[in-house]
């Protein structure tokens, strides 16, 4: 897989992130952990986005 593809799955998976954490805020019954757990999961991701077009270009 080419860097620009990876880098693009990347956006992608942190773009579902998103929209899971709005969804599961806006859901009375979702747990709080799930929730932090995607913030995480977000945030990692968008630090290896970072760190990577940083080194890409």
């Amino acid at each position: 897989m080419s860097l620009s593809n990876y880098l693009k799955k990347l956006k992608s998976k942190h773009l579902t992130l998103k929209d899971n954490i709005k969804s599961a805020q806006e859901n009375l019954t979702t747990d709080d952990k799930n929730i932090v757990l995607m913030k995480k999961m977000k945030l990692r991701i968008k630090e290896k986005i970072f760190r990577m077009e940083q080194n890409y270009n």
